[in-house]
């Protein structure tokens, strides 16, 4: 984060949780909104538990 200068942890969420869906083409610079569903809400927050247990 400190190298590219990237403020906050969620934008690194952010391209975690589009490659996951969408691959290398998920990183690309794209302005829609994406749809997620709740199985894999579900599976990043408990993904996010068991990273960062202390941060809830």
């Amino acid at each position: 984060m400190k190298k590219y200068d990237i403020k906050g942890s969620a934008t690194i969420y952010q391209w975690l949780a589009q490659f996951e869906i969408f691959g290398i083409q998920g990183l690309e610079n794209c302005r829609r909104k994406t749809f997620y569903d709740y199985s894999f809400k579900i599976k990043v927050i408990k993904w996010r538990q068991n990273i960062m247990p202390h941060i809830q």
